[in-house]
């Protein structure tokens, strides 16, 4: 009995070490399901690891879709952020970092933001953190007003104001 004991420790502190492992980077702000309008300034938050020595940058993302497989739009890349280190007495485990981007026009109803932080370490490990997909919703409201509505009625009023 205590050696399926010491099995099933033992399995759940691999799992739970694995779980510990998958670092990323997370973003802050906007959250998700935000809505975004076209022309607006918004500011992208978010935090990344502390991998160790070297430099580091950033590349923003919009998606098609939730897998992050359809490209829609780079926002910007190899964006310099702060680089992290491993020496020292006191290390941050996580850095955080911002960046102010413009709406553009063209973009789909809904999309998926994406923060990959890509450290070049002194340690030559090539590694990509990538976060999970944020969506974002582009403001439709001008594309929702009831413009044909209101113009039909307007052609519908002046035909029968003129007609009498």
């Amino acid at each position: 009995m205590s050696s399926i004991r010491f099995i099933q420790a033992f399995v759940f502190a691999l799992f739970f070490c694995q779980c510990l492992a998958q670092i990323g980077t997370k973003i802050l702000a906007p959250e998700t399901n935000a809505t975004i309008s076209v022309g607006d300034k918004v500011q992208i938050q978010y935090t990344y690891g502390n991998m160790g020595n070297g430099s580091y940058v950033v590349d923003l993302a919009l998606w098609k879709d939730n897998a992050a497989e359809d490209l829609a739009q780079n926002i910007a890349t190899n964006v310099g952020v702060k680089s992290g280190n491993s020496a020292g007495t006191k290390l941050d485990f996580l850095l955080n970092s911002t960046y102010e981007w413009t709406v553009p026009k063209g973009l789909a109803d809904t999309v998926y933001l994406t923060v990959t932080t890509k450290p070049e370490l002194e340690s030559q490990v090539g590694l990509t953190m990538r976060s999970s997909p944020i969506r974002l919703h582009i403001s439709a409201a001008l594309t929702n007003l009831p413009i044909q509505k209101l113009s039909l009625l307007a052609l519908a009023m002046g035909v029968l104001f003129f007609t009498r």
